[in-house]
């Protein structure tokens, strides 16, 4: 199943991107040979960038998605403990927001090795039971817990904070 996603995957970014058949074939030959080893596979840097601007691409309910060849991608696979996650976090939105000029960006972490994020995006407005969108009222409830005070539908950079505070008691 993983050999045949993989397949499917490179036949695609590699034929898109106009790659000679014996590069893909080589390369496929690579990933067979990793996950007969291992189990799984390590994607290079330009599969890891050019499968996060595919999956934007791909995302029929982004408007932003029409801008997907301009997302900067961050490889993060190597970040291992806390500390360096935090500075992580702080260079992803310093490079986002970009002096108040956003560009798009995504950070990649290794699935075996970040901290688990519990909300969906760090910065994001608080969700009330009784608000337009509550999508995000059980992160407003734990950063309330936390000792969060914020009003109405503050953007809360806080989660963020609190987030920080909570890794670095880990």
């Amino acid at each position: 199943m993983l050999l045949e996603k993989a397949t499917s995957f490179i036949k695609t970014m590699y034929t898109e991107l106009n790659y000679d058949k014996s590069i893909i074939e080589k390369r496929l030959s690579e990933i067979e040979n990793e996950i007969n080893l291992t189990g799984s596979y390590t994607h290079t840097y330009e599969e890891l960038s050019y499968g996060a601007k595919m999956a934007w691409r791909n995302s029929n309910r982004c408007i932003g998605r029409l801008f997907w060849d301009s997302l900067n991608v961050k490889d993060a696979r190597n970040i291992e403990n806390v500390n360096d996650f935090i500075d992580t976090l702080h260079q992803h939105i310093t490079e986002a927001t970009n002096g108040d000029k956003i560009k798009p960006y995504i950070t990649i972490f290794s699935p075996t090795h970040a901290p688990k994020i519990y909300n969906n995006q760090i910065i994001r407005y608080a969700g009330y039971e009784h608000a337009d969108d509550p999508s995000e009222k059980e992160i407003t409830r734990l950063a309330e817990h936390l000792g969060w005070q914020g009003k109405a539908k503050v953007l809360i950079l806080m989660f963020y904070h609190l987030f920080i505070k909570c890794l670095r008691t880990l």
